[in-house]
């Protein structure tokens, strides 16, 4: 156990999951609990609950699940220590030394260290005459001292292993240098630099540290423009968003969502400290889900070109499901917006953006552009395609505006438009109905179970451990009694047997048996698994003859015997099982 029980205990009575989510999540009261928009997936109607009474949360929708430290894990993208120390803050608690310290904890710590120093190395080269070519392209580009200053832009000098070398010089391990993903090992075992010759970006998290890098080639030979830190234990760039640090702090009351650092840092220069970009990739939706934390309102900035503009339209369903308000920039006589800027300034650009159109009518405009507007032909399969955008739009009176303004333009019955786009709307949703029923239905049958893959195979079976192990995390009291009638080795799945087997240490430890006592050990995945067992059980009472029952349905699956596979049991092994038959029979009759 990292941390004494009873710190946890306090910990978790001083951080209530619903004042922690709440910082997160737009909640509202449903009868004792309360509901949300899920911040782990998009979705459009509230299947997140938070259940104050027993310290947990739930997502009906993505099964997501657990206490609060498991919320914070999760939400804050941090490790169980690392969580628990961020709610110990928060409710300014002194965290107990913890003498048993993680190895994935430290192991973190000095990537972060090591990221840390090369910062301050590429930082530095920039500033010799090594880094005079870099230095040269950055000023080219409108970068003056100050934005480097503020992004800490740096330069990767044009060598196999100076980095490396100054690493090794500051006693770093050659392991923990390469888990950064700043050299890689060659083919002779020796280690190289990954970046030579490039301008660099530090990538810095929420909390200020460096936790990644992104290099532009700067000679115009390489095949890849930019190379980017690829996964690490502290980075996943599917996961974060550059800038963000900085523009979490901005006044604006909305965000502008670049494609890449240039455009972002041009963003900045120009003024506009609420500028992010996607970190190397094209935007996720765990990326949308961290924007959605610290804005309602999302202006898309990309690139005019064409694929700057299929980018937009993939950009806008991701961000349109977190319920972000969105516009979208479309500039003029200018291939980004960074060179428009230049062109005709900041304050053009402003004026520019408050004439951004929303998300529908720029897509609206998009369709109007493919088609010829003055032939019967092309309006038909202009409006055909607005009632489907329209369609898409979740409030009634908005699709109503919509609506009248493209029956205007095109010269249509208003109603016309509208029976169309309800029926789009029915049509979709008999598609998510559908798309639910089968998703239901697979997972009833154990098809999507990925934290129990055994369960498939063992429904019956599966569904009394599920039931049993609800019981047990509800009425603690009742482990002595189980552990005497059901052993852990005849739980027919794996995963239940691991879960009962905690549960069973937790009173022999004499800790605390809930939700919580899984934060730790357990991945949030699993925690979530588990949380749903409690969920699914909410005002069910079983006595100790429910518990039997479901009992025997585990004893008997353990000890049924598969007909196809009689021929590799040895003679003794089938005599044990004809007498646990007659055991059992003898039982039931009694």
């Amino acid at each position: 156990m990292a941390f004494p029980d009873d710190f946890l205990y306090e910990l978790r009575a001083r951080n209530p999951i619903e004042d922690v989510a709440s910082g997160y999540v737009n909640l509202k009261r449903a009868g004792h609990n309360f509901k949300g928009l899920c911040p782990f997936h998009a979705e459009k109607t509230p299947s997140f609950t938070v259940y104050p009474d027993s310290s947990s949360f739930f997502c009906f929708g993505c099964g997501a699940g657990g206490d609060v430290i498991t919320f914070i894990k999760r939400i804050e993208n941090l490790d169980y220590p690392e969580a628990v120390r961020f709610l110990a803050g928060r409710a300014g608690m002194t965290v107990p030394e913890d003498k048993a310290q993680s190895g994935l904890a430290d192991a973190k710590m000095r990537i972060r260290e090591i990221n840390r120093e090369a910062g301050r190395f590429f930082y530095k080269m920039l500033h010799t005459q090594k880094g005079a070519a870099a230095m040269e392209y950055a000023k080219n580009r409108g970068l003056s001292e100050e934005i480097i200053k503020k992004f800490a832009i740096g330069f990767a000098p044009d060598s196999w292993d100076e980095l490396y070398n100054y690493l090794k010089s500051k006693n770093y391990r050659d392991e923990d240098i390469e888990a950064a993903d700043l050299v890689r090992k060659n083919r002779y075992g020796r280690f190289n630099d990954r970046y030579r010759n490039r301008l660099m970006f530090p990538i810095v998290d929420l909390q200020g540290n460096v936790i990644g890098f992104g290099g532009r080639d700067l000679t115009g030979q390489s095949n890849a423009k930019y190379i980017n830190t690829s996964d690490t234990l502290i980075y996943k760039k599917t996961n974060n968003l550059y800038a963000l640090n900085i523009a979490k702090n901005s006044k604006s009351d909305f965000m502008l969502l670049c494609e890449g650092y240039m455009d972002a840092i041009a963003m900045h220069r120009a003024g506009f400290d609420n500028a992010v970009a996607s970190c190397g990739t094209a935007l996720t939706e765990e990326q949308v889900q961290l924007l959605a934390r610290y804005t309602n309102s999302v202006t898309i900035v990309y690139d005019a070109d064409a694929a700057g503009q299929k980018a937009v339209r993939r950009a806008i369903p991701l961000i349109k499901r977190t319920g972000i308000s969105i516009k979208v920039l479309v500039v003029e006589d200018a291939k980004d917006p960074d060179e428009y800027i230049k062109k005709n300034g900041s304050a053009s650009f402003e004026m520019l953006l408050s004439r951004a159109p929303t998300d529908t009518e720029y897509l609206l405009n998009c369709e109007r552009a493919l088609v010829n507007m003055d032939s019967p032909e092309g309006r038909v399969k202009y409006l055909n395609a607005a009632a489907r955008i329209i369609a898409e739009i979740p409030n009634s009176i908005e699709r109503d505006v919509y609506a009248a303004k493209v029956a205007e333009e095109t010269g249509t019955d208003k109603q016309a438009i509208l029976s169309q786009t309800t029926r789009n709307v029915r049509s979709e949703q008999k598609k998510q109905q559908h798309d639910e029923f089968v998703s239901m239905t697979r997972q009833a049958q154990g098809r999507t179970d990925k934290v129990n893959p055994e369960r498939a195979s063992n429904l019956r079976a599966a569904s009394a451990e599920d039931k049993l192990l609800a019981c047990l995390l509800l009425n603690p009291d009742r482990c002595e009694y189980l552990r005497g009638i059901l052993p852990p080795e005849k739980m027919a799945t794996s995963f239940n047997k691991r879960v009962y087997e905690h549960i069973l240490k937790c009173s022999d430890e004499g800790r605390n048996i809930d939700i919580g006592c899984f934060a730790d050990g357990f991945t949030p995945q699993e925690t979530g698994a588990i949380t749903a067992l409690l969920v699914g059980v909410q005002g069910v009472k079983m006595t100790d003859d429910d518990l039997r029952r479901c009992a025997d349905i585990i004893l008997s699956a353990s000890a049924e015997l598969k007909a196809e596979k009689i021929d590799q049991y040895q003679p003794e092994e089938i005599q044990k099982y004809l007498a646990e038959l007659a055991k059992k029979k003898k039982r039931s009759s009694q």
